[in-house]
């Protein structure tokens, strides 16, 4: 008898809460989503004893649970994509990285100093590989930068820019036409 009174006292107190909040907006346009909203939750009220007669109420709460937690997980699927990427793009700046080491390192074997490398990847295959390379180099290794074009007896490249297009192209498998090398004196 004592729950038949508490559900009645909680629907009287419930209405009075919303009738006294309705009065006390300051603007009409709002009372219906109000009341509105209010009514939906005057339907739970009414309906929540039933729904524990009736064993729903158990059933409620787990679809409740089950729908947040597909939202949690639908929330992580979203992060994970970005951490994803986040991801893709930290390696593959380690990547360029790491290729730019060996390109200085092939640079300085032929006598040169690396001053600056640029690297074109394209996507083969889920992978990442060198589409071209471009380098400039110097005899001497010095802030001052002046281009100057290679001495070669027949107008074409330098002895030095033939090797490291030759070695560039061998090691990663770049047709010699996308790779630029500029050699500054």
């Amino acid at each position: 008898m004592d729950a038949i009174f508490g559900w009645i006292r909680n629907i009287v107190c419930f209405l009075c809460f919303i009738n006294l909040f309705v009065q006390l907006l300051p603007n009409n346009s709002f009372q219906k989503y109000v009341k509105f909203f209010a009514g939906i939750l005057l339907v739970i009220i009414v309906l929540g004893p039933l729904a524990d007669v009736a064993g729903l109420k158990g059933k409620f709460e787990a679809a409740w649970r089950k729908e947040n937690l597909k939202g949690d997980y639908n929330e992580l699927e979203i992060d994970m994509h970005g951490m994803e990427e986040l991801r893709s793009k930290k390696i593959m700046e380690v990547y360029e990285g790491e290729l730019k080491k060996q390109i200085e390192s092939i640079v300085k074997s032929h006598g040169l100093f690396l001053i600056d490398s640029e690297i074109i990847f394209k996507s083969e295959d889920g992978s990442y590989v060198p589409e071209s390379i471009s380098v400039t180099a110097s005899y001497e290794k010095s802030g001052i930068r002046i281009e100057v074009a290679p001495f070669t007896e027949n107008g074409g490249e330098s002895a030095e820019v033939i090797n490291i297009k030759n070695e560039i192209q061998e090691v990663y498998n770049i047709p010699g036409s996308n790779i630029n090398i500029s050699i500054q004196e």
